[in-house]
């Protein structure tokens, strides 16, 4: 994406659409983090740039409408402000910034399903190769406490050589759009002083 996911990510509350501002002088949403035992004040302030919605609800300039987490990928649907007398420039952002913001949501949704069904695999298999390693050498019908923890750590490590190549090209391609972002971010918003000093 080409804003914080992140930070816009902890902001949002569960089970919720709620449209944010954007701050005049930054490109991210101006959202804070989630609040771990900071001020009240904090978080009112942050609230109020947040507004409950639906996939109706018209967008006011500057506000990006986000949906609650995703299951499998936890990433958000996500819709931008489309201004009525949208310029080619502001249009190609937008349409870019969309872009990336599904590609970023459909490759986590494959890597977190991967990973997931994976893990399930393998912590499968292992259950019940402790399982019947701990009844060979205690006897039949010894409690299994000791077989109940499986040993993740030989999992993750081969799972993240296995995913080395999907992870670097997905930061290309990512790392690739943001820089593209940046370019027509800066024609786009040429676009909208040049057409609005003309008039």
């Amino acid at each position: 994406m080409s804003f914080s996911t992140a930070v816009l990510h902890n902001c949002m509350k569960p089970n919720s659409t709620r449209a944010i501002r954007r701050h005049p002088k930054s490109t991210t949403a101006r959202i804070g983090t989630r609040w771990h035992g900071t001020s009240a004040k904090a978080k009112k302030s942050a609230d109020s740039r947040t507004r409950p919605c639906d996939s109706n609800t018209p967008l006011n300039p500057g506000e990006i409408m986000l949906s609650s987490p995703l299951p499998v990928s936890q990433c958000r649907l996500t819709k931008f402000y489309q201004p009525p007398d949208e310029t080619p420039a502001q249009q190609a952002y937008r349409e870019l910034r969309e872009q990336a913001v599904e590609f970023h949501r459909d490759f986590w949704h494959q890597e977190n399903g991967r990973f997931e069904a994976n893990r399930a695999v393998y912590k499968g298999t292992q259950q019940h190769t402790d399982t019947a390693t701990h009844t060979s050498a205690m006897g039949e019908g010894a409690p299994a406490t000791a077989s109940e923890a499986v040993d993740m750590g030989p999992f993750y490590q081969d799972y993240l050589e296995q995913a080395y190549q999907r992870h670097l090209k997905y930061n290309r391609i990512w790392w690739g759009m943001n820089l593209q972002m940046v370019g027509l971010g800066i024609r786009a918003s040429l676009s909208r002083w040049f057409r609005n000093s003309c008039f």
